[in-house]
């Protein structure tokens, strides 16, 4: 599952340079100096029969981006504090109304087969939240739950 989650990873990695660092896995304590960062974590995996010779494997993935808040302070006053920049990287959008290019929902919407007959479910829920990472270290973040699965024979 690891080679999915870092196919992933290079897709993002090719198209955002805002960000420092790319994790597979969650590391919780990050240095301020390795933000903005993308997460990306195996959260659960489903088996369910198909049909009488195959069965579904679904492994639900967390992806997050995660700044520090620090960086947008005093960019926009009366907004909440990361929450454009959030947006933005996650599923910003262009004046036509289009997702950009280089959001985080466009690549992984355009880049849905990851090869090996997995392919990316495309549904996602976007949850924006911000965190403690630990004491001097607050951080918003863009949470992006979805869905990879394959179909296979039964061995």
């Amino acid at each position: 599952m690891t080679e999915n989650l870092e196919k992933i990873r290079d897709i993002l990695r090719s198209s955002i340079t805002s960000v420092k660092n790319y994790y597979i896995g969650d590391p919780v304590l990050i240095p301020a100096s390795y933000l903005p960062c993308i997460t990306i974590d195996q959260v659960s995996t489903a088996v369910k029969t198909l049909d009488s010779a195959r069965d579904i494997y679904t492994t639900n993935v967390q992806l997050s981006y995660i700044m520090d808040i620090r960086s947008d302070f005093n960019k926009r006053p009366d907004e909440v504090i990361g929450t454009t920049t959030l947006r933005e990287v996650m599923e910003g959008r262009d004046a036509s109304g289009d997702l950009k290019t280089n959001s985080i929902v466009y690549l992984l919407t355009k880049n849905w087969d990851l090869g090996s007959d997995w392919k990316i479910n495309n549904e996602y829920n976007i949850n924006y939240a911000e965190k403690a990472r630990w004491e001097q270290l607050i951080t918003r973040e863009a949470i992006l739950t979805f869905s990879i699965y394959k179909a296979q024979l039964r061995g």
